[in-house]
């Protein structure tokens, strides 16, 4: 394999978090530790809020964009039946980026997109921890409701609820009096 395709795809893991620079040239695998997970949630939080919030009146003037969201809760549905956990976190990435896109907005999408890799990967490692997949779908299945129904102004709440329910963070002794 050539080297120009190789340098890409590390410049791209880079900037997407998963690979970090290393002590001298190398490169490694990023730490996924509780700051970087916490600095993840964070950005999440404040990005599908906004984004959400944007989306609210498109979903609920048109119903029929609720059609990406129900497919990736029916393949919620169906990986949680076989315990596929890898299709639990596929839907659940495809679930989001399905809701966010709804706002039309092409700059937001991108940031999302960016942080997609690093959000599967913290999922993964979360659900594997307490694998109760029905929990998930669940969870999907009561975002999608406030979606059609909810108020934009408990939004942020939810989702702070909704994204940060399954991870175990240690408290960081500078963070202690922060919420995750």
């Amino acid at each position: 394999m050539s080297r120009v395709p190789v340098r890409e795809a590390i410049r791209e893991l880079s900037l997407q978090g998963i690979l970090c620079s290393g002590p001298g040239r190398g490169w490694r695998i990023a730490p996924f530790d509780d700051k970087q997970v916490r600095e993840v949630c964070t950005v999440r939080i404040a990005l599908e809020t906004a984004l959400l919030t944007e989306a609210l009146p498109n979903f609920r003037s048109d119903p029929s964009r609720f059609a990406g969201i129900d497919e990736a809760v029916s393949a919620m549905e169906r990986a949680a039946s076989f315990g596929d956990v890898e299709g639990i976190r596929h839907a659940d990435v495809e679930f989001h980026r399905a809701a966010v896109s709804v706002a039309g907005n092409s700059v937001g999408l991108r940031i999302w997109e960016g942080i997609s890799r690093q959000v599967m990967i913290i999922f993964g490692l979360e659900i594997n921890r307490g694998p109760d997949l029905q929990v998930v779908v669940d969870q999907h299945r009561k975002l999608r409701r406030y979606l059609a129904e909810g108020d934009p102004s408990g939004l942020g709440e939810l989702l702070r609820e909704h994204i940060t329910e399954r991870i175990q963070l240690k408290e960081s002794p500078s963070n202690s009096d922060e919420s995750t």
